[in-house]
């Protein structure tokens, strides 16, 4: 049976730091060998690191002079050589659920780093799947990759781990909101 939890910060950052850590030591990771895969119709920025793990050295190199953030993990993934997908929902009024354009420029922003260093960003239309696709575990819910929604929002999300019979279906249906081609140059920095 999967484990149904409220997706908190440090299960997330728990879970990134897992995975660059069995990467890192070798661990043969299957097909999905380094890919990450993240689904938010809303993705921003917030605080991960509540109460340091052992897991954390792994998504932190140095100090910082803050905690750690989403964006800082995902940037020590990309910097390892990880795979990174994003779906989140387009920037128009074109889909009947979107985001206008000049109310997220520091999502886009976000968005743009990321591409800048190798991720992939599609804007899905209609977006309304939450989730991470991992190499160790799934996780799907209800829970937006926000800050209201890490912090202040008790929805729940499901944990599939690898090993779980669940895993492949649910992975499977994540993946099929990374079907749009990534979009080219229509993030503002």
């Amino acid at each position: 049976m999967p484990n149904v939890s409220w997706l908190e910060p440090q299960n997330l950052a728990d879970l990134l730091a897992m995975n660059l850590f069995a990467a890192r030591s070798g661990m043969d990771l299957g097909e999905d060998n380094k890919k990450i895969g993240i689904l938010s119709p809303w993705f921003r920025e917030f605080d991960l690191t509540l109460s340091p793990t052992g897991w954390h050295q792994q998504l932190k190199t140095g100090e910082f002079e803050r905690k750690a953030t989403f964006q800082d993990c995902l940037h020590t993934a990309l910097d390892d050589g990880w795979k990174l997908s994003i779906a989140v929902l387009p920037y128009d009024d074109s889909a009947s659920l979107s985001k206008p354009r000049n109310n997220y420029k520091a999502e886009r922003k976000i968005l743009h780093g990321l591409r800048e260093k190798g991720a992939s960003v599609f804007l899905v239309d209609n977006l309304h799947a939450k989730g991470i696709i991992s190499p160790l575990a799934v996780v799907s819910g209800s829970t937006n990759y926000t800050h209201g929604g890490m912090h202040y929002q008790l929805q729940n999300s499901i944990y599939f781990s690898n090993s779980s019979s669940e895993y492949a279906s649910t992975k499977r249906q994540l993946e099929t909101h990374f079907c749009n081609d990534p979009f080219l140059g229509t993030l503002i920095p």
